[in-house]
């Protein structure tokens, strides 16, 4: 039981550092309490997906190739810069002439604008969910790390249980943090909506993941 509180203090650590988790949650949770909780819920299955494969010994298999690794890099990069593009269109200037239509913000282009009247909670909760889901999984470096974390805090023979209860503390931590940090940020939602602040930081938020996408595909294909 020590070792497991020890490993959840360790693995919180890693998921409190800022990087794409952290932008996606916050970016979701301006829009309100739902869409931030299903973003945290999104990443915590993410890094089950991760898990399970870490303990599976088909994060190694990654690691170990580097053609397979640099792919899943470049692909998250990818995303990465999507959604950051997107984020960027949604408060692009419009022109007088435009047509509601023509404005109207698709599910991944308004995630800070509140997708629209038409929108239902539902739909952002999903999109929030969907994306906090895709940029954990995407993202190799979580498998990199719990490969290195993991054998620290398992038995030399790990039973169904040992694997079991680190996967759910894995889980589990990363539901809480992001959860809370979700909780955090909707609290100040009816401020963050302002125009000119929603304006502010939906830029910022943007260009972040331009800026961290570019880099991962600039580094990536740097290193083959």
């Amino acid at each position: 039981m020590m070792q497991l509180l020890v490993y959840g203090g360790v693995f919180i650590l890693g998921a409190a550092s800022p990087g794409p988790d952290f932008l996606i949650v916050t970016k979701h949770a301006m829009t309100g309490r739902r869409p931030g909780l299903a973003a945290a819920a999104g990443i915590a299955g993410g890094v089950g997906v991760h898990a399970a494969v870490a303990l599976a010994g088909l994060g190694a298999v990654l690691l170990a190739s580097p053609g397979l690794y640099a792919a899943v890099r470049l692909i998250a990069a990818g995303y990465l810069v999507y959604l950051g593009a997107t984020a960027l269109w949604a408060i692009r200037p419009r022109r007088p002439g435009d047509t509601a239509e023509a404005s109207e913000p698709s599910e991944d282009e308004a995630p800070l604008t509140g997708a629209g009247q038409a929108t239902t909670v539902r739909t952002k909760s999903w999109t929030a969910f969907r994306q906090g889901l895709l940029t954990n999984v995407l993202n190799a470096k979580v498998v990199a790390f719990l490969i290195t974390l993991m054998p620290g805090f398992l038995p030399t023979r790990p039973d169904l249980l040992d694997m079991t209860a680190i996967w759910v503390v894995s889980v589990a931590v990363t539901l809480v943090w992001f959860g809370l940090l979700a909780l955090a940020v909707a609290h100040f939602s009816a401020f963050l909506q302002r125009p000119r602040v929603n304006f502010a930081l939906t830029l910022i938020v943007g260009c972040a993941l331009l800026a961290i996408g570019g880099y991962m595909a600039v580094s990536t294909l740097a290193g083959l």
